[in-house]
């Protein structure tokens, strides 16, 4: 190559380099940096806790930390914070639903948990008012409406089958410590950690009443059971007889009738134990009031024991009962199928027994 070209080239090559200086010191000036431009990194703070409401309740869902609710009641759940406060705003991406089953074995008169057997995710669990948390999916945390509730109780899962020497048996979860949990599991649009997790425990629905109640002739009073119980589960029917879990519908029309069909019959009741039912009055809220003229001498059996009581139960939540097919519910199984069920009705018996008034314990 002659010298005078290759001097030309070199004097593009300058000129080339010289323009893009000066372009970006322009450049520079425009953004008001003296330095080459760099590209803008963002840190975001993904959310590390979830704080959970249940009915009115702060509660973290942790193990030491989780909720003790009685059944069938309705359930008010939200997201009352997250932590830390400067984190960014995800949105809900899932919420699971489980209902969680125990598995253990029996040996002796020893139970053993083994844990950590999972059913699978159960939305059909859920009975929602409104949308319920299917409104959650694709909205912030911040903009999250509370979700209210009632979920199914499968009374099957109450119980697991175990191996003993004498043969296969039931034994309830209750009745070894174990009472039904529920998760609530939240799955947000952000980098590990992105699944918060809620638990809560249910109680049976109880009322309870003295093994037997003592009343003197010409006495009233008001019975009053102990009930627990949600708030909504409040009504209450009375009546003579006891109660039983095969009674179908379980209310105080279907108690009384057996109690009456077998009162009425002399080849099972004797006309004592008759006369001391005319003398016992119960109405169905619950108040109860013995005739003064009660005699004992009337009252007496056969055999010449004084025939002196007489059965009652009081049955929370009958069916039947208006305020049940209020809340009558319907859930939506795997396969299209839908049921409507009421609340189950739970119940106590109890005894009236007549004494003298003198003495009364």
């Amino acid at each position: 190559m002659e010298r005078g070209v290759f001097i030309y080239l070199l004097a593009g090559v300058a000129a080339i380099m010289a323009a893009g200086c000066e372009k970006e010191s322009k450049d520079n000036e425009l953004s008001g940096s003296t330095g080459p431009v760099e590209k803008d990194t963002v840190a975001h703070i993904p959310v590390e806790r979830l704080i959970f409401r249940m009915n009115g309740e702060i509660c973290s869902g942790g193990e030491n930390d989780s909720l003790k609710l009685y059944e069938e009641g309705l359930r008010t759940f939200e997201i009352a914070g997250y932590e830390p406060g400067n984190a960014d705003v995800p949105v809900v991406d899932s919420v699971n639903f489980y209902r969680d089953v125990y598995a253990f074995s029996y040996t002796g008169d020893s139970v053993y948990v083994l844990g950590g057997s999972y059913a699978a995710p159960k939305n059909h669990y859920v009975s929602a008012v409104g949308e319920g948390f299917r409104g959650w999916k694709g909205r912030a945390l911040g903009e999250l409406p509370p979700v209210q509730f009632y979920n199914y109780v499968n009374r099957s899962y109450d119980y697991a089958s175990v191996e003993t020497q004498d043969g296969v048996q039931r034994v309830r979860w209750r009745d070894i410590g174990k009472l039904r949990r529920y998760r609530i599991e939240i799955i947000l649009r952000q980098e590990i950690p992105n699944r918060f997790t809620f638990h809560f425990y249910e109680l049976e629905n109880r009322v309870t009443l003295p093994d037997t109640i003592k009343v003197a002739p010409g006495e009233t009073v008001q019975l009053q059971p102990h009930l627990q119980a949600p708030e909504e589960f409040g009504i209450l029917q009375w009546a003579k007889g006891h109660a039983g879990k095969s009674y179908t519908p379980l209310n105080e029309n279907t108690v009384r009738m057996h109690f009456e069909e077998g009162m009425g019959n002399p080849n099972l009741t004797e006309e004592g134990k008759r006369y001391t039912n005319s003398k016992i009055y119960l109405t169905l809220g619950g108040i109860l009031s013995v005739a003064a003229d009660w005699d004992p001498c009337k009252a007496a059996a056969k055999g010449g024991a004084i025939c002196n009581t007489v059965p009652i139960c009081v049955i929370a939540m009958p069916e039947g009962d208006p305020q049940v097919e209020r809340l009558t519910r319907s859930f939506a199984f795997p396969g299209g199928s839908v049921a409507s069920l009421a609340p189950t009705p739970f119940f106590c018996n109890s005894v009236v027994q007549i004494v003298p008034t003198k003495g009364r314990q």
